[in-house]
């Protein structure tokens, strides 16, 4: 699992990567995946790598095992004067608002629709399609085999949104998601453990001086 981080500004990588980050004991970690082009930082507890093009910070990426760069990013923002956004924010994709994200995905969201309609009625034909086995898709094509087999009128182009709809729903039968519900006391107790967590590169400094400090702080994020 990772997470793609871009700067609204632009960073050269000399730049990232020379002596400025130290001061926040922040430097480079060697690994044997580095290239120029790939270099990884480091706070000492936690890890996000850096993509470059031509000496430009083009991307982060922070992989679920290397911890949270939460401090590393707030020390690049405040050394360069810039913002670091993540993908699920609209300013990563170009984007001014939420509600234009959801728009352009939206619209993203049709497009597959037609073109796997497309692909869907050569499958059901018999017909050469670009549907590949042992892919989602193939899955969810079979399925629309089966439907229209039960009820031919499925097949009817007027009749494509009740097909997918139907699709997705038998899909979310045979593969469902795992939702857990919490109820409002949990919540709370959960978001207090998550601040804890953000703030857990600023309290690995404070383990040099007093070990049992950040455990302190685990135990009882109140405090």
């Amino acid at each position: 699992m990772s997470t793609y981080y871009a700067s609204l500004k632009t960073i050269q990588m000399a730049d990232l990567f020379d002596s400025r980050m130290e001061r926040f004991d922040i430097r480079e970690e060697q690994s044997k995946d580095s290239s120029p082009e790939r270099r990884a930082l480091t706070d000492g507890f936690n890890f996000v790598w850096v993509y470059g093009k031509e000496g430009i910070v083009q991307g982060f990426t922070r992989y679920a095992p290397n911890g949270n760069p939460a401090f590393i990013f707030e020390c690049i923002c405040k050394v360069f004067d810039t913002n670091i956004v993540s993908e699920y924010e609209p300013e990563y994709w170009g984007y001014e608002s939420q509600e234009e994200m959801d728009a352009m995905f939206e619209a993203v969201h049709r497009k597959c629709n037609e073109q796997f309609y497309g692909e869907l009625v050569k499958f059901i034909d018999g017909q050469p399609c670009d549907i590949k086995p042992g892919t989602i898709g193939r899955e969810q094509a079979e399925i629309a085999k089966k439907l229209v087999a039960q009820n031919p009128a499925l097949a009817l182009t007027e009749n494509r949104d009740t097909l997918l709809a139907q699709i997705d729903d038998i899909y979310k039968l045979v593969h469902p998601s795992v939702v857990v519900k919490l109820d409002e006391s949990e919540l709370d107790a959960l978001a207090r453990r998550l601040q804890t967590l953000e703030e857990l590169p600023r309290l690995a400094l404070e383990v040099k001086r007093n070990p049992m400090n950040l455990l302190d702080k685990i135990i009882d994020p109140e405090d």
